[in-house]
């Protein structure tokens, strides 16, 4: 490996040992990203090539730039990507607790229905579903929520926030989620494919409340009258029966409804909107 004035810099053993590099060192000057990676990363190495080089410091900051080797950049950010969904997380215990999902290492078993999860959190989220314990409730609408991200998210429906725009056609949403899902519209991506119907889908909740109709499972329950149903969003319309909450009200007669779908038929037909 040379140097810029022709004299040999020393191979680093650490980094040839952990991966097989077969490039030599590639050098940047323009990329303010790869000079935070290469600090954050290669702090030791950088500086062992920093001190037994002889070029000058100041030859190598303006000439050169920063040092990195390119494939081993590449092997970590690929540490980042799940390599099953192209998922993006912003550290490795995030993403090795993710692969939990695609890997079926799941601990964490509801004694009600059977599923698994990768956290005792999320487990007990999902069994407040089976209770019907919905703690979170909107101050503006009434609505009650299981998750206080859940409630958050919900609130933009009142402020009309909708920070995340699609870079193609320049819809917005309120949700990343909501973005990443939309997006599979342009690029014509349906990654969710039914193994009894090879049915394939956008969504994943889609695909999960479809495979239900195959499998017969119904694993919302109502804690007050013990009705089951294949969807969260049937249980929690259901559920408004028994509480005679009306979330959703005509702005312009004021009447209430139960659901959204009968308010949005309400609104068509009365108001012709």
């Amino acid at each position: 490996m040379e140097c810029v004035e022709g004299k040999r810099l020393p191979q680093s053993s650490n980094i040839s040992d952990k991966m097989s590099v077969t490039a030599t060192l590639e050098f940047y000057t323009e990329n303010e990203t790869v000079g935070s990676w290469v600090n954050t990363i290669h702090a030791k190495e950088v500086m062992k090539y920093k001190q037994q080089t002889v070029c000058q410091k100041d030859n190598l900051k303006n000439d050169i730039g920063a040092v990195i080797y390119s494939e081993e950049m590449q092997y970590y950010k690929s540490l980042l990507e799940c390599s099953f969904c192209s998922k993006m997380f912003s550290n490795k215990s995030n993403l090795r607790k993710h692969y939990k999902i695609h890997t079926e290492d799941r601990l964490f078993v509801c004694d009600i229905c059977d599923k698994t999860f990768v956290d005792k959190l999320t487990l007990r989220n999902h069994c407040k579903l089976h209770s019907g314990e919905r703690p979170y409730k909107c101050d503006i609408c009434g609505k009650t929520f299981v998750e206080t991200k859940t409630l958050r998210r919900h609130y933009k429906v009142h402020t009309g926030e909708r920070p995340y725009e699609c870079d193609v056609c320049g819809k917005t949403f309120a949700a990343t989620s909501n973005l990443r899902s939309h997006y599979r519209t342009h690029t014509g991506e349906r990654p969710y494919e039914c193994d009894i119907c090879s049915k394939t889908f956008v969504e994943k909740k889609t695909f999960s409340d479809h495979h239900r109709t195959h499998t017969g499972e119904r694993p919302y329950v109502c804690d007050v009258c013990g009705r089951s149903f294949t969807q969260k969003t049937t249980l929690s319309v259901h559920y408004r029966t028994h509480t005679d909450e009306k979330p959703y009200k005509c702005s312009i007669c004021e009447m209430s409804f139960k659901d959204g779908s009968n308010f949005r038929r309400h609104t068509k037909r009365k108001h012709n909107s």
